[in-house]
């Protein structure tokens, strides 16, 4: 059976199922689908998977076969500029609006969570990020991101672009079985993936983790779907998976709106559910199954969910109430730029697109029809769509939305745009699917043409002062492309006729295709390079930790924040989301204070002005035994430090690095300490000066008599083990003194001294300090966070809870227990009962033939079938 057999029959099938005389009967599309042969539907697989990945080719056709990488390498990781050793030329790229967030965070933290699992731990604590930071609680880290398992596992360039690529592939597979478990024919299954996969957030925003969030959201629906259509279990198992693994991707923005679109879709579906039969039974049983895979799919998540709340709860980041983050919109003028992309310039204002064609499609789903497929998604898909761009361009009322929890601290223009795409590539599949099985209005591609020449005109008067500057030839690469393809596109919808079914599809698909390439990046892409490469000033460093931990501090671009991590060396530098509350004020208020959102020590994405590393305790109690800069030695040049007796250069080849001679160890002991209330109060402590760090530190929340009880001589400690959830200490105090550790303090770890437990005190406003006794004694910091056990715990009930409920290992009786009861049994036993079974649907002769089985069943086929099962035969 070839490609067209299948794409055809399967178009008969969804226009007979959509035939007035389909309304009165529900189980029967079930039935038809379930005549269609497996190879049937195992060719459509096939077909549509060699389509994607055909597509996917296409549009990354440089990564693909000319040996590019999606990997930026003009971004400073451990070298100011390209990464060591490469001599390839850099190319510039406009496109792309966050390179950066893939180079200092995503691929670190998938370097450390991998080694963290290859040395058999939980990936719990970055000791190598700050003073220390949690690793699983940071979310983005995707320390249990079952998603990201490729680039866990495996290193190198390729690896990466293999892992974005196969996203794309999947992420279309998704959406399109999502289409199909609607009733949308093939080609409208086609254009709903790759009019979503290939919008304009994916490629310019597709070298980010967070996009895996979005790939998930058609999988989610399609749960919610298959739940409300009565196939409960495979329902309750699709949607508690993608619940629980969109939360695992680890990004809140993106898994906020992908829960909010699939929570309304399972209310409206209910809705309907409720409309079309009456009565509470069937709408209720629906809702407590969904409501139930949404509590599951959150207990799948529960280790990365309760850390995450408890570090928020101890966390400094930039995303509070206070900034009005959710009443941020994108300016009306810039919506012409869904259609058009580069009307306004390269990336200037490019943060997502659809494209003409989509639109056009879109619009013509958008007109009015009686038909069940369309009050079965279009209302949704409208309304779900106008409200986002509501939002988006800042409509009065609906703007105000933003002041909502959880919104309020979410910028939505961009968190919500592959949504916004998503509800976009859906109306413009039903337009093709209504244009192949529903005869419409001779007027509804004039009217969707009009109304995408009403958003341009729009957009063109909005944006004329930009538009006029703009060359000739780049508005006709911009409107005049975009104009053109939707004038074929319309041609095509008004050239459609039913005996040229296959012809139109194929065209609408094709268009989509076309423009949406037109709009991809080209030619940014760098040659393929491992950007991780090492210099050799990373040995030198590895070299020097036989004598035992310590911290570097980089200045111009050299080991970016984050980098260090990579090579297992530490860094109190860190660019990420959240960060340790009690670290960042201790930076803010002693190393940097001018670091806002961010401590990276140059001016580079920073508002940074220099970091106080010279004559300074409070930088030296850090533990920063080396101070790289770049070679020429601009690093301390521009920060106007010079040079005193407190370093020492003991490297200058690719990096300069200087040797701190006043560096403290990492943990040592002393006899005095200051008792404090709060964070506040230590820091004023702090700041009064007279305090030498060497002899006594400021500690909060001890006892009163504590410090009494503390010797004058403070001892020596020496670390013997040092991992990222173990710190083994040995001491030798003369007296009874106060440890302390240059870690930071945080819940969840715990000490203990020869073994009997010991509280920990934070000291020093960000560190670690236990009381000790005298003589001899090994200290243990173990780091094991309650919240992580209990989640643990948690997801493992809701995986056993999962698999019993998506297999019916474990059913009880489907009667009522009144029933039961009445009939003289148990309700508390459980019987064998074989799964209820539909009865078979009597067909005619004609149909049940030795060979029907082999062939698709024919139109008339289906209707004459239709009539016996109604009765009307004859």
């Amino acid at each position: 059976m070839s490609a067209r057999t299948v794409i055809g029959h399967t178009m008969l099938v969804d226009a007979d199922w959509r035939s007035a005389s389909e309304r009165m009967t529900e189980p029967l599309p079930r039935q038809i689908a379930e005549s269609i042969p497996c190879c049937a539907r195992r060719r459509e697989a096939a077909v549509v998977l060699a389509v994607l990945v055909a597509a996917t080719c296409l549009f990354y056709y440089e990564v693909v076969f000319l040996g590019r990488t999606l990997l930026p390498l003009d971004i400073p990781r451990v070298m100011p500029g390209t990464p060591y050793g490469s001599t390839l030329a850099v190319r510039v790229d406009p496109f792309r609006q966050d390179p950066g967030a893939s180079a200092w965070h995503s691929e670190p933290m998938a370097r450390k969570v991998g080694h963290e699992w290859a040395a058999g731990r939980f990936p719990l604590w970055n000791e190598h990020q700050g003073f220390g930071a949690p690793l699983l609680a940071d979310a983005q880290s995707g320390g249990l991101d079952l998603l990201r398992l490729p680039v866990l596992v495996g290193r190198g360039p390729l690896v990466w672009d293999l892992y974005y690529l196969s996203r794309s592939v999947l992420g279309g597979l998704a959406a399109y079985v999502f289409a199909r478990s609607l009733g949308l024919v093939i080609p409208a299954g086609l254009v709903f993936a790759l009019a979503y996969v290939f919008s304009g957030h994916f490629m310019v925003y597709g070298n980010n983790m967070w996009i895996e969030a979005y790939l998930l959201l058609p999988v989610l629906l399609l749960g919610v779907d298959l739940t409300v259509k009565g196939r409960m279990r495979p329902g309750f198992a699709m949607t508690s998976a993608a619940i629980g693994l969109d939360l695992l991707v680890g990004m809140p923005e993106s898994t906020l709106f992908v829960l909010l679109l699939g929570a309304a879709y399972g209310a409206y579906r209910l809705g309907w559910l409720a409309y079309d039969r009456p009565g509470v039974g069937v709408w209720t049983t629906r809702f407590v199954w969904l409501a139930a895979a949404g509590l599951v799919g959150v207990a799948l998540a529960a280790p990365l969910v309760l850390t995450l709340f408890e570090y928020l709860a101890r966390a400094h980041h930039a995303h509070g109430p206070e900034q009005a983050l959710g009443l941020r919109y994108t300016p009306l003028s810039n919506l012409v730029v869904l259609g058009i992309p580069y009307l306004l310039g390269n990336g200037a204002h490019v943060d997502n697109y659809v494209g003409m064609v989509v639109l056009v499609l879109a619009f013509y789903g958008v007109y009015p029809s009686w038909t069940r497929v369309y009050q079965r998604m279009a209302p949704f898909a409208i309304l779900a769509a106008s409200l986002l761009l509501a939002k988006t361009y800042g409509v009065p009322g609906i703007n105000e939305l933003g002041l909502l929890p959880a919104l309020d601290i979410t910028l939505i223009p961009k968190w919500s745009a592959p949504v916004t795409s998503f509800c976009i590539a859906w109306l413009a599949s039903l337009g093709v699917h209504r244009l192949l099985t529903e005869k419409m209005s001779s007027a509804s591609p004039t009217v969707a043409i009009l109304a995408c020449g009403c958003l341009t005109l729009g957009g063109v008067s909005l944006n004329w002062e930009v538009v006029s500057r703009s060359p000739i030839r780049d508005l006709v690469a911009t409107a005049g492309t975009a104009t053109y393809l939707a004038g074929i596109t319309w041609v095509v919808l008004r050239w459609h006729r039913p005996e040229r079914a296959m012809l139109t599809a194929l065209a609408c698909v094709c268009l989509v295709v076309v423009e949406l390439f037109s709009y991809a990046p080209r030619g940014v892409y760098d040659d393929r390079y491992d950007p991780s490469t090492e210099p050799p000033f990373i040995p030198f460093l590895k070299s020097q930790q036989g004598a035992g931990p310590f911290r570097v501090f980089a200045t111009g671009g050299v080991l970016y924040p984050n980098s260090a991590t990579t090579y297992g060396i530490s860094d109190i530098r860190a660019l990420d989301a959240l960060y340790v509350d009690r670290y960042f004020a201790y930076v803010q208020n002693f190393i940097a204070p001018t670091a806002t959102d961010r401590f990276t020590g140059a001016s580079h994405a920073s508002t940074e002005r220099g970091a106080l590393f010279r004559d300074n305790p409070w930088f030296d109690l850090t533990g920063v035994s080396y101070v790289l800069t770049p070679a020429d030695g601009e690093g301390f040049a521009a920060e106007g430090m010079g040079f005193t007796g407190q370093y020492e250069q003991v490297y200058a080849d690719e990096v300069r690095i200087y040797s701190n001679r006043r560096a403290y160890p990492r943990t040592f002991l002393v006899g005095e300490v200051k008792p404090v209330a709060d964070m506040e109060a230590a820091i004023a402590m702090m700041k009064d000066g007279g305090i030498d760090p060497a002899r006594s530190a400021v500690v909060e929340g001890i006892p009163l008599d504590a410090a009494a009880r503390l010797g004058a001589y403070g001892g020596v400690a020496a670390i013997r083990e040092y991992r990222s959830d173990t710190v083994v200490i040995d001491i030798d105090a003369a007296s009874p003194s106060l440890l302390v550790l240059t870690d930071a303090y945080f819940p969840g770890w715990t000490a203990a001294i020869d073994g009997q437990a010991a509280p920990i005190y934070p000291t020093n406003l960000a560190f670690r300090g236990i009381f000790v006794p005298a003589g001899r004694h090994e200290v243990h910091f173990l780091y094991r966070p309650a919240t992580f056990s209990i989640g643990l715990v948690i997801a493992l009930i809701a995986v056993l809870a999962l698999v019993v409920a998506a297999t019916g290992v474990y059913r009880w009786h489907p009667r009522p227990w009144w029933r039961l009861r009445a009939a003289g049994s148990s309700p508390l036993r459980r019987t064998e009962s074989p799964r209820s079974k539909r009865a078979p649907m009597p067909v005619p002769n004609a149909i049940a033939t030795p060979f029907s089985h082999m062939r698709p069943p024919r139109l008339v086929d289906q209707v004459a079938a239709r009539e016996v099962s109604h009765g009307r035969e004859g």
